[in-house]
């Protein structure tokens, strides 16, 4: 099946990479990267409005952001996840957020069957941090969505938290996160199917782990590489290609340390466009996959042609 929902799509952005990829309006796009074949999948949207999201940005700044590129506040925001199948063994990137955030998310299951693939089947997932629209995908109704998956995170991140010192610190709206993390880390301990790595492991075949702190303390980006080619999943790195793409010093409310996500964020837009990287983002519009480049003293998002 996988075989035939691909096509000849001919090159793609800078690198002369041969692609194939297939758009459907199933929530699936898959794309084939060397030896390797990439699934983006969506979870669904979320709408978000960025004013109230970046508190620090001058007035009027965000809307004219947005606007450059015909977007109007508030913003229907992607949450992306990703299959890489090489050979018979299928790795999930993060895992959507289950039905913990409404019902306009939550639908990774069903596009991953669509996509040719049963939950059943996925051996490894990786999450880029333990978020819920990341990671609460991985239980429903307490049972392990992908049953036979070890589940890789990083030790950072878990400390954090599994931390009931922060759990008490932390102000009663973020309660909730910590109680959600426990529940799914815990399901996958206890099966043991749960592993820790520290940012620069090579972690599988042609995958490492990068360090990414910013975000959640623990934040951490997937390079997978196959011969002079890289791939990066980048997580939550950039929230809005409109308004962080232009002014990468503007951090979300979600960020945990606004400065340190400004840092990443600048240091992966200028090793991408350098180096031609190929980005698959966790909130860029589905499938959030594609190039970014220099235009000036800004970035330019150049999507994957559909």
């Amino acid at each position: 099946m996988k075989t035939l929902l691909l096509f000849i799509a001919g090159i793609f952005g800078f690198t002369g990479l041969s692609a194939q990829h297939v758009l459907a309006p199933t929530g699936f796009f898959s794309y084939a990267f060397h030896d390797y074949e990439i699934t983006a999948l969506s979870d669904g949207s979320i709408t978000l409005n960025f004013n109230a999201l970046i508190p620090q940005a001058k007035k009027g700044v965000v809307d004219s952001l947005l606007n450059l590129d015909r977007v109007k506040n508030p913003v229907a925001v992607s949450v992306n996840a990703y299959v890489i199948k090489h050979g018979s063994k299928l790795i999930l990137i993060d895992a959507g957020a289950g039905s913990s955030m409404g019902s306009s998310l939550g639908q990774l299951p069903v596009h991953l069957k669509r996509a040719g693939y049963d939950p059943s089947q996925i051996d490894v997932v990786l999450l880029t941090h333990i978020h819920a629209d990341h990671s609460n995908g991985l239980l429903d109704q307490g049972k392990r969505v992908f049953p036979k998956a070890t589940l890789y995170v990083n030790q950072v991140d878990l400390d954090f938290w599994l931390s009931k010192t922060q759990q008490d610190a932390a102000v009663e709206s973020e309660k909730k996160g910590f109680i959600q993390a426990r529940r799914v880390v815990d399901a996958y301990a206890k099966a043991n199917r749960l592993k820790t790595f520290q940012a620069g492991s090579s972690l599988l075949e042609g995958i490492t782990a990068l360090a990414s702190p910013g975000h959640t303390l623990g934040h951490t980006y997937y390079r997978l590489s196959s011969g002079t080619e890289t791939l990066l999943f980048i997580g939550d790195g950039i929230h809005s290609a409109p308004i962080q793409l232009r002014e990468p010093c503007l951090s979300t409310y979600f960020d945990r340390d606004t400065m340190a996500a400004a840092i990443q964020r600048k240091k992966l837009l200028e090793q991408a466009a350098t180096h031609h990287y190929l980005i698959a983002g966790a909130h860029l519009d589905f499938p959030g996959m594609g190039y970014i480049r220099k235009k000036g003293k800004l970035y330019e998002w150049m999507p994957l042609k559909k």
